[in-house]
């Protein structure tokens, strides 16, 4: 199978090839234990007028991106806050996140987490469900990069590991 994409000012080609030893040889995912503790409640403050910020991508392009607020929360003791994208096609937001456990135990460009959209200005935050990214285990595919913002400076201890396959 094969689609277009659009990767910053980009086009390419995505293939999917049902018979691909990554496909065909896949072991298996692992995950941290389950911790309640990284399921957290959050504020979600919208801005009066989304901030556009350049997203940059693990191939270098770069894609103006809307983040419509921040969404503010506290994790053993500590105050954070992340910049979400909105997601136009469903009531939820993603957020693209690196923290203190990239590059030995999780994917080190990035994490993934989806949160159902805030009601009310509230919000949950279930870190035992984020995950890594395409580009974990495709070399072929485009990831956005954190901002500056959801660079945490805090080990997240839970969802996804990831197993370097060099």
């Amino acid at each position: 199978q094969f689609w277009v994409h659009n990767s910053g000012q980009r086009l390419s080609i995505r293939l999917r090839d049902q018979n691909s030893s990554l496909r065909k040889d896949f072991t298996g995912l692992t995950w941290f234990p389950i911790d309640p503790a990284y399921r957290v409640e959050a504020t979600y403050t919208a801005f009066d007028t989304p901030k556009i910020v350049d997203v940059a991508s693990l191939v270098g392009d770069s894609d103006k991106t809307p983040i419509p607020g921040l969404v503010k929360f506290t994790l053993k003791g500590q105050a954070y806050a992340l910049e979400p994208f909105a997601e136009p096609e469903a009531p939820q937001f993603w957020f693209v996140f690196r923290d203190l456990t990239s590059q030995k135990e999780t994917y080190p460009a990035a994490r993934f987490l989806h949160a159902p959209a805030p009601v009310n200005g509230k919000m949950v935050l279930d870190f035992n469900k984020a995950v890594n990214p395409p580009c974990a285990y495709n070399p072929y595919t485009t990831c956005p990069l954190p901002t500056e913002q959801n660079r945490l400076r805090t080990r997240i201890e839970a969802g996804e590991k990831y197993e370097s396959k060099k």
